[in-house]
């Protein structure tokens, strides 16, 4: 028999109907009392990942159900141990093959890996992607481990859940010089996911706040220690720790937005329309998946579906209202005064005309407000014919500054 066990969805539906006529809760205190286990690892049961046998049965016996009725028998050695907080559903996922790709050769080449991209881009769902073809393919992988940080939970009791995880139950505390044990005799591929919810608002990106920096001791070690697992940061903010360690073993991908691909997008939510009627929408809202979707049902609703009727109201529907919220109430105000003086520049702006229109207290703090938004993925860069670097905004974001900051 195997040592660690995990429950089938089948087994699951048991499990829920007899915890029912308890009257327990998934994680109920007394569920934990009489099963002599953790609630940590009832959630890895309801998950459905593999936890030690000892623990299974009694969880099952805990609730009065025979445990061999439950039990996933596909599960068996070697398999890829899977922890998957929050799963996604990649079933329809349009384009992406070279960033497919690049990430994927970023987290099998490299001991920290980020990727960033603003709201609604789709940087889960493309990590989901590649987390299916671990479980489909050959698996370079022995673990995959999963985790929010949208929380904000405390390094220490993070490191508790995934190092018991990583021990099958048999260690219920744990460090970061534990959790680099752990990396260093398995391959594993830990994922940090919105890690932007731990980082200072109002100052420039990418900073941890200062009852976080213990999270920057983390990425430090991993990228400088020896191993052959990978951490990845998902994040609309870059790590300005990463930046810093930018260099062998640390890899970053930017996620934009979709080009052509997009179009087999707003047609698959029932839009209609020409070749550059599709391409001039997805335009406006800068190929984020997000946007095209929320955009695509107002659409549907309002136009019946005719791209063309949409464009034709000349005006620009902010759909993501929220994310964007959530990325301003980060700003730094000179940062804020940047996107503003952005949105109502019909031109795309230089550097020198950014310090001569905003006079800010130095042209040295306005270089570095701009790279912090290109590390907040919330303004666009180009070059002109005389190699001069401009900046402005995607009209979804333009417009939703001039709607709240411009009288």
């Amino acid at each position: 028999m195997v040592s660690s066990l995990r429950v089938s969805k089948e087994g699951l539906e048991i499990v829920e109907q007899a915890r029912k006529k308890k009257g327990w809760t998934k994680t109920a205190a007394a569920w934990c009392q009489a099963a002599f286990t953790t609630e940590a690892t009832l959630k890895r049961f309801w998950r459905q990942v593999p936890i030690q046998q000892d623990s299974f049965i009694k969880i099952c016996e805990a609730v009065g159900v025979n445990w061999e009725d439950v039990l996933d028998k596909t599960l068996f050695p070697g398999t890829l141990r899977l922890d998957w907080e929050e799963p996604i559903d990649v079933s329809v996922f349009y384009g992406r093959t070279k960033e497919l790709t690049d990430l994927e050769n970023l987290i099998l080449k490299n001991r920290l890996a980020v990727l960033t991209g603003m709201g609604g881009i789709g940087k889960t769902a493309l990590v989901g992607k590649v987390w299916e073809k671990q479980i489909k393919g050959k698996g370079e992988f022995d673990y995959v481990i999963q985790r929010s940080l949208r929380t904000s939970p405390p390094l220490p009791e993070l490191l508790k859940d995934i190092v018991e995880f990583l021990s099958d139950g048999e260690q219920q505390e744990g460090g970061i010089s534990q959790l680099m044990e752990y990396l260093r005799k398995q391959r594993c591929l830990l994922i940090l996911d919105n890690v932007e919810a731990i980082m200072s608002i109002g100052t420039n990106a990418g900073t941890f706040r200062p009852e976080f920096q213990d999270y920057s001791e983390l990425v430090k070690r991993v990228k400088s220690e020896q191993h052959k697992s990978c951490l990845l940061l998902i994040s609309r903010e870059r790590p300005q720790d990463a930046i810093w360690l930018r260099g062998e073993k640390v890899g970053f991908l930017a996620l934009c937005g979709l080009k052509k691909e997009a179009q087999e997008l707003l047609k698959e939510q029932g839009l209609s329309g020409s070749e550059k009627d599709l391409e001039t929408l997805n335009t406006l809202y800068g190929g984020n998946p997000g946007s095209l979707k929320l955009i695509s049902s107002l659409i549907q609703e309002l136009f019946n579906g005719i791209v063309l009727n949409y464009l034709k109201s000349g005006t620009i529907v902010v759909v993501l209202k929220e994310i964007l919220e959530q990325h301003f109430s980060r700003l730094s105000d000179l940062e804020t005064q940047i996107m503003v003086k952005l949105a109502v520049n019909s031109e795309p702006s230089s550097l020198s005309l950014l310090v001569e229109e905003i006079s800010p207290p130095s042209a040295a703090e306005l270089m570095q407000a701009v790279k912090s938004l290109i590390d907040r993925a919330l303004i666009e860069k180009s070059c002109t014919e005389v190699d001069d670097v401009t900046f402005t905004l995607q009209p979804e974001v333009r417009k939703y500054v001039k709607r709240k900051f411009v009288k």
